[in-house]
């Protein structure tokens, strides 16, 4: 009775270890091609074409229930006065609009959050967070070529882009 209990625990434990990593090898290749995607679109020159690229590829990826956070753009309250109201590529494109034509812009990965771990085991999720510090100089009223950060994060859950945060120091 105990080596057939043993088993099942073994079993179940297996299939719950394989099925984590299967969840998390497609998660970790959307979390990748997402990682190329901003890096190649935001480094060096950034162009209105560029931007519109960018913001193409991650409504592609988003999931119904997209949860957009941007504490550096003041447009966007008039795009949102409705905050039930579905946000749309036009959204994100006018959210990211401060990194339009911009010159130098470098890409820095500081870390990949895995928040696997703070789920029940009821509810686990293959959920990855990729934090970006992204930097650029821009005219701003602390005087001419400032050096600005923006704080950008994308959180990937199964797959889909759940929640995009930006957050300027500089801007």
């Amino acid at each position: 009775m105990k080596i057939v209990l043993l088993s099942f625990v073994v079993l179940v434990s297996y299939i719950s270890y394989s099925q984590r990593n299967i969840e998390d090898s497609l998660n970790l290749a959307k979390v990748d091609e997402i990682h190329k995607t901003v890096e190649s679109k935001l480094t060096g020159s950034v162009t209105n074409q560029d931007i519109d690229q960018l913001t193409n590829f991650l409504w592609s990826y988003s999931s119904d229930k997209l949860q957009f956070i941007c504490l550096m753009n003041d447009d966007l309250n008039v795009l949102n006065k409705n905050p039930n109201q579905k946000i749309d590529e036009h959204y994100l494109n006018v959210a990211l609009s401060e990194l339009k034509n911009k010159q130098n812009v470098t890409v820095e990965l500081t870390e990949i959050l895995d928040y696997y771990d703070f789920y029940d085991n009821y509810n686990k999720k293959s959920d990855y967070m990729l934090v970006y510090k992204i930097h650029f100089v821009n005219n701003t009223s602390f005087g001419k070529n400032t050096n600005n950060l923006l704080d950008f994060r994308i959180d990937v859950i199964n797959g889909e882009i759940t929640a995009i945060i930006c957050q300027a120091d500089k801007v």
